[in-house]
């Protein structure tokens, strides 16, 4: 079990659901968490920089992204049967398609500039065999957003 509060992750003894140590069950982040995104082979964490966490108690957290996550914009994106689970959410340059090992991809990043924003919000959509991620930002700051030009 796990519980983001502040900036501290809490987590439960490993195959003890709800028995928590107060000497080790914790792990403290340097700015609050805005999002936790469980995946079958590890942990994505957003505070002040997004990090991995491949196991809890956490021996190994490695820092992904040096920015966090808009606050409570992650979703589990579907898959087919045999496809790693996959999840994303929304940061300052855009949505973060993460796979389940710890790699991620930010694929408007090469595209546009987003303007900082308060809170966001991601969605999937299925149709006739198509799959999108629909994307929402709100209390966007009033500066333009602004396109890239794509390189060759």
């Amino acid at each position: 079990m796990l519980v983001a509060r502040g900036s501290t992750l809490y987590f439960s003894e490993p195959y003890r659901y709800g028995l928590y140590n107060p000497v080790s069950g914790y792990l403290p982040f340097e700015a609050p968490i805005t999002m936790v995104a469980p995946t079958p082979k590890g942990l994505y964490v957003a505070a002040d920089q997004t990090y991995w966490l491949p196991d809890l108690p956490a021996t190994d957290v490695r820092t992904i992204l040096p920015f966090g996550a808009l606050p409570h914009s992650d979703v589990v994106l579907p898959g087919s049967s045999g496809e790693a689970q996959r999840c994303a959410w929304m940061s300052q340059r855009g949505a973060v398609i993460a796979e389940d090992m710890g790699n991620v991809s930010l694929p408007q990043d090469t595209a546009l500039v987003f303007s900082p924003a308060a809170r966001g919000s991601l969605a999937v959509r299925e149709r006739d065999g198509e799959r999108w991620l629909v994307v929402a930002r709100s209390g966007v700051e009033p500066n333009t957003v602004t396109a890239r030009t794509l390189g060759d």
